[in-house]
């Protein structure tokens, strides 16, 4: 599958001097809005299910949609299923023609595109142009994109290996990997000054939990104001884990710290360790902080331009609207 001459921002090709004007802080995405979701892994159908829960109409693209719903909708099998399956987050399978259709027809409808990537994968040119059309005309006001830590503060070759031995999601940020990230950012930038809309870069670090974690942690919180993955989680995509360290972590970290700009710490020489800890260590992201953060930015009004990196805090409860709102007073505009 948007200024004044002062404010506006200038990229160098050659000898051709390119002016954008800068769109920053013209757009707020209000509920009831369209809003697509377009990445892969569980990181992009939280982020649906948070869109949908916060009042969006929301269209999450998915190669695996019979997964999206167990993890969006149920503990068991989806066979066991014993009612109709919310269609929000309606889930749109590319391999599918009908579902192709429905992309090609409602993508250039939506005023939001939620971008989030659990691997260390970014958009084509070709999806960029399907989400973000040059041809064609486009309701598209902002851009939530979850990119990575890339200053490389006390990162090492220590987080290479811990991302072979012990956890597949850990960030093991090196020159390639940043050069990869910054092309990314570029592109899409460069993409939505061209179809007048703004974006907002959310960085991540190693992506941790994302389920409900116990029964008791579950039943404490209130499930529309965030939202989590359900118990398919820990049984369809950690399987092999003897010792739940994931669901440990979604009990005891649902804080959220918020940093400016690109400013975050990474794990350093610590890497290996705290690759599986359920602990709230440097260089890691909850992927429910992450995900509200995709989707509170959609909202307001300030967060267009900005870039901001979401860490993780020790709690057992998730952070309170008030809380949110000091987050995001030091990370944004005032």
């Amino acid at each position: 599958i948007s200024g004044s001459l002062g404010d506006e921002s200038c990229i160098l090709h050659s000898h051709i001097l390119v002016v954008y004007p800068d769109v920053s802080g013209l757009a707020a995405i209000a509920p009831n809005s369209k809003v697509l979701v377009v990445g892969s892994g569980p990181i992009s159908v939280l982020a649906s299910k948070t869109a949908a829960l916060k009042g969006y109409t929301t269209l999450l693209v998915t190669s695996t949609p019979d997964l999206a719903r167990e993890l969006l909708w149920l503990d068991g099998p989806l066979e066991d299923a014993k009612e109709d399956l919310p269609k929000n987050p309606l889930l749109l399978d590319p391999s599918q023609d009908e579902d192709v259709a429905t992309f090609e027809k409602e993508a250039i409808n939506c005023q939001g595109v939620i971008v989030a990537y659990d691997a260390d994968r970014v958009l084509s040119d070709s999806l960029l142009e399907l989400i973000l059309p040059t041809k064609k005309q486009t309701k598209v006001q902002r851009v939530t994109l979850m990119s990575r830590h890339l200053n490389g503060k006390a990162n090492g070759p220590l987080s290479a290996a811990a991302k072979v031995a012990a956890n597949k999601d850990v960030f093991a940020f090196n020159k390639q990997i940043e050069q990869q990230y910054r092309d990314y950012e570029k592109r899409v930038k460069e993409r939505c000054v061209q179809v007048s809309a703004d974006l907002v870069i959310i960085r991540a670090g190693t992506l941790k939990g994302g389920g409900p974690g116990s029964i008791e942690i579950s039943q404490s919180r209130d499930s529309t104001q965030t939202p989590t993955l359900t118990r398919a989680y820990y049984a369809k995509v950690i399987q092999k884990d003897l010792v739940n360290w994931q669901l440990l972590f979604d009990c005891d970290t649902q804080g959220v710290v918020l940093t400016p700009g690109d400013t975050a710490q990474g794990p350093g020489f610590r890497a290996v360790f705290t690759s599986t800890s359920p602990n709230a260590e440097p260089g890691d992201s909850g992927r429910v902080g992450v995900a509200q953060a995709l989707v509170r930015s959609l909202a307001l009004p300030n967060a267009g331009g900005a870039e901001f990196g979401v860490n993780t805090a020790s709690a057992r409860q998730p952070p309170s609207e008030d809380d949110w709102a000091a987050q995001f007073a030091n990370v944004l505009p005032s």
